[in-house]
């Protein structure tokens, strides 16, 4: 025992180790052991033997709280030769429901690092006097050594607790400075958001540079919906989609006498003047002069916040005598560049859970979730669209897939694993095959959490064949086991 419990490193593995050995070697219907959590201020149980995990999870006490919360409250042991004729009893976590306790010994004894007790360990034995004097001088051995190794499981989980509530404390500042209309916890779209915020609150023109598909608009809407002008109208104009008499009167109106345009359309709220490096260069001179005079003579009543934003290399623009230098100046007083999804992949499976939420409401189908393969194909992808392109993505996946899941066969041809994308045609058809037969065994390795016999059934395979597969795939099964999984295998 002294071994194992200085050799390990996982604590948790090892006193369940260590549980288990002595259970097995007193004979023990079951046994637990469970760690104060002075945080909660709850005793939980941590280790056992001899009950499912599920009962394990009730076994949860305060100090002073039956035998348990007793002996962990006073730093005492309290042996109980005949469960039924003590009414302190809990049997909490209703392991021994539908048992003759009649003849059922209980044993707690307190695990103490130095004065301190640290947690309880307790056992269920046949009663036997001869036995149970035995069992209770080897647990208390054995509380003994464990109090250490206990003690550093106690801190473990204070911890792990402290960066839980951290982290919760972290998510939900993020999520008061994240902007509804974006999505992202990656530290571009962090940065993104301080840009955001920073500016949102005065008048200063905002100048909002990003590749096609990254959501210039959505930020511009962001930083309107983020100040004061939230509650007045925000306006768009598509300055490379309009023929220059449409843009004409979308910019400053019909009827020279009455005032119109950007003036009216956006009053006092926000203007957007998207892809603002496609307006036609007779409309730039006309657009700057305008802006020219309203600052200029400080032009009374509704005045609309100025932003533009595109997607073109503004100053090959300028270099090239295609757009105005001056114009491009006098709207560019605050920049803001959207990041491209390459550069934020991390958002990937955020933003990919958004669309399948939207387009199951859409499509009126029921998707629950994205294959392993066809994870690892969208993260290896290097996204020329961005989200826009990962959008259409989704969209096709959740309107193709018919068992709730998107596989990557679902996914448009250009995002098909690198074998098949890099593969000449004639082996086109042995790559495909590969990587459908590689789909099905990671989908069912991860459905059976890694059992490889079970796996193997599902796939109608023997256990030789599936292992055969799985060393031509060079899958790691180690990545499905469940992280308790190797302490559920001992018992």
């Amino acid at each position: 025992m002294s071994r194992l419990l200085h050799a390990s490193t996982d604590i948790g593995e090892t006193l369940s180790d260590v549980v288990t050995g002595i259970s097995r070697s007193l004979g023990l219907r079951s046994a637990m052991l469970t760690v104060m959590h002075r945080k909660s201020g709850e005793i939980i149980a941590e280790a056992s033997f001899g009950i499912s995990d599920e009962e394990r999870d009730k076994g949860r006490y305060r100090p002073g709280e039956g035998i348990v919360g007793r002996v962990v409250e006073t730093g005492e042991p309290i042996v109980v030769p005949r469960i039924a004729d003590d009414p302190r009893f809990l049997d909490r976590t209703g392991s021994r429901r539908g048992e003759d306790i009649s003849r059922l010994s209980f044993i707690c004894l307190p695990v103490k690092s130095g004065a301190q007790t640290v947690g309880a360990l307790c056992a269920d034995i046949a009663y036997d006097e001869h036995t149970l004097d035995r069992a209770v001088h080897v647990l208390s051995v054995a509380s003994s050594m464990i109090a250490d190794t206990t003690m550093r499981l106690q801190l473990e989980a204070e911890e792990r607790t402290l960066t839980e509530e951290n982290r919760r404390l972290t998510d939900e500042l993020n999520g008061q400075r994240r902007p509804a209309s974006l999505i992202g916890t990656s530290q571009a779209m962090q940065s993104l958001y301080e840009l955001i915020n920073t500016v949102a609150g005065s008048d200063i023109p905002v100048f909002i540079s990003g590749e096609t598909g990254t959501g210039k608009e959505l930020t511009a809407r962001a930083i309107h919906q983020a100040g004061p002008r939230r509650a007045e109208p925000f306006a768009v104009v598509r300055c490379s989609a309009l023929p220059e008499n449409i843009l004409t009167r979308e910019l400053f109106g019909g009827d020279p006498s009455e005032p119109g345009g950007l003036h009216a359309a956006a009053g006092n709220g926000s203007l957007l003047l998207d892809e603002i490096g496609g307006l036609p260069h007779a409309l730039q001179s006309r657009l700057l002069g305008a802006l020219h005079d309203r600052d200029r003579a400080g032009v009374t009543g509704k005045q609309p916040r100025i932003i533009a934003s595109t997607g073109r290399d503004m100053q090959l623009l300028i270099d090239t005598r295609r757009f105005h230098a001056d114009l491009y100046y006098r709207l560019n007083g605050f920049t803001i560049n959207v990041p491209p999804l390459r550069e934020r992949k991390s958002d990937i499976p955020l933003l990919s859970d958004h669309f399948i939420e939207r387009y199951n409401r859409k499509e009126h189908k029921n998707i629950v979730r994205i294959s392993t393969p066809a994870i690892d194909a969208l993260m290896s992808y290097h996204w020329p669209g961005n989200v826009r392109e990962l959008e259409h993505c989704i969209e096709r996946g959740v309107i193709l897939s018919s068992d709730g899941v998107i596989h990557s066969y679902h996914l448009p041809p250009t995002l098909q694993t690198a074998v098949l994308t890099r593969t000449e045609c004639r082996g086109s058809l042995e790559s495909a095959l590969s990587a459908v037969e590689n789909e099905m065994l990671v989908e069912a390795l991860k459905r059976r959490s890694g059992s490889i016999d079970e796996a193997a059934r599902d796939l109608g395979l023997t256990e030789h064949a599936m292992m055969l597969r799985i060393k031509k795939h060079r899958i790691e099964v180690r990545r499905f086991i469940p992280e308790s999984g190797a302490a559920q295998r001992v018992y």
